[in-house]
């Protein structure tokens, strides 16, 4: 494919451990209160993977940094910073 770069997975990991601080485990507590925001935040469209950004946040007791609009607009009980 034009533009598609091949990495292997060990460059791959490097790659992502130079950038990101800590990966978090997805877990079981995690999962059940991403699951619980399905159909709070259904009608603004929300995917899996902002639902458990949004249920990280919830249990951390942190607010959820994002540039979509759309997090705003759910009923989630998180707090919302928007980066732009």
């Amino acid at each position: 494919m034009l533009g598609e770069i091949d990495f292997t997975v060990k460059e791959a990991e490097e790659m992502v451990t130079r950038l990101i601080k800590e990966i978090i485990p997805f877990e079981q507590k995690q999962a059940a209160i991403a699951a619980s925001m399905k159909k709070i935040t259904k009608a603004q469209g929300l995917s899996l993977g902002d639902r458990a950004c949004l249920a990280l946040a919830k249990l951390e007791n942190l607010p959820a940094l994002t540039a979509d609009k759309a997090w705003i607009k759910a009923e989630h009980q998180v707090k919302i910073i928007l980066i732009r």
